[in-house]
């Protein structure tokens, strides 16, 4: 089974991203690893997880922590499972550490402060259930999430470290400088050999590196980043495809067309034209929704005479779902 990097997106205005199984339409995650941190609270049903090799079987009430790095998959049951996940980003966690190389934390449910931070996650299932409601929903979120990173550092770091650990830890810091380097240079013309001078590696440990741990090559991985950052600007702005091409670092317009149609299965022009009209009509049955009638009875009297691209902005809750899942895996 390949162990592949996950690329994870925090959304605007949030700390971390959260979101609900439910939301998500997913059922099975293939075993991968990211270098964020994921808290799971099972609010419903169960999930059979693999973490690292173990095998877990996460109920009803159940906290699953993942460290960045870790490589893990589960199983999800649509409409039998219900729970909230929250990927807290390594940089927002480092921030309170002294070394963000050796963060790690570890759930103790024999711990005082276990049943608390069970409550703030069951808290914020509820508040983030609801959060179309409200549209000051992502402060309240926000120090949900607050709350959560203090009861981890507080009480749940995890200060003992095995070798086995340490050498982890050691490739995960190699890994995170590749993944920096080319989330900088993904625009331009990168080869392997260029890559691994700038790092000082050698050709063959880079390639190893992106085999065995990255579970992908060097060519399929930058392909995955690079069509990551296209498909947020085929829906998200009005370029012309041959600019996206560009501005993504493909060779070619051709080449941009056949990595999307290999993911996609149609063309870019042809995909966001099919976006957009379900964005339309997303809309027109927003308008006729109760959700449309919240919005416009909280908050029109705030958006006053605004222009209408930030008045559309004041919609996007409605039009395009918050937690969208990622076109690259």
């Amino acid at each position: 089974m390949p162990n592949f990097h996950e690329i994870i997106q925090v959304p605007d205005n949030a700390l971390a991203w959260v979101y609900l199984f439910s939301e998500n339409n997913i059922t099975e995650v293939s075993q991968h690893w990211h270098d964020s941190f994921e808290l799971t609270l099972i609010v419903k049903g169960a999930a059979p997880y693999a973490i690292n090799g173990r095998h877990i079987l996460a109920e009803a009430g159940d906290l699953l922590f993942i460290n960045a790095g870790d490589m893990h998959s589960c199983s999800i049951e649509p409409g039998n499972c219900e729970a909230v996940n929250i990927m807290f980003p390594r940089r927002f966690l480092a921030q309170f550490g002294k070394s963000d190389d050796m963060i790690l934390f570890q759930l103790d449910k024999k711990c005082t402060a276990y049943p608390e931070l069970v409550r703030s996650c069951e808290n914020l299932y509820h508040i983030f259930a609801i959060r179309r409601e409200d549209p000051y929903a992502q402060l309240h979120i926000n120090s949900i999430v607050y709350d959560i990173a203090y009861l981890l550092f507080s009480k749940f770091r995890w200060n003992e470290f095995s070798p086995q650990s340490i050498e982890s830890i050691k490739y995960r810091r190699r890994c995170r400088e590749i993944i920096e380097y080319l989330d900088d240079h993904y625009q331009e013309d990168i080869a392997l050999r260029n890559m691994a001078d700038a790092l000082g590696l050698s050709r063959e440990h880079l390639a190893r590196i992106f085999r065995e741990y990255m579970g992908t090559s060097f060519k399929k991985y930058v392909t995955r980043l690079r069509m990551y950052h296209a498909y947020t600007l085929l829906t998200g702005s009005d370029l012309p495809v041959i600019e996206i091409a560009m501005r993504c670092g493909f060779s070619d317009c051709r080449a941009f067309i056949s990595s999307f149609r290999s993911i996609y299965g149609t063309t870019p022009g042809k995909y966001r034209r099919t976006f957009y009209q379900n964005v339309q009509s997303d809309f027109k049955e927003a308008v006729r929704s109760d959700a449309f009638s919240r919005l416009k009875d909280n908050s029109l009297h705030s958006v006053g005479s605004l222009p209408a691209g930030d008045l559309c902005g004041a919609f996007k809750d409605l039009l395009i779902p918050a937690e969208v899942e990622k076109p690259v895996r």
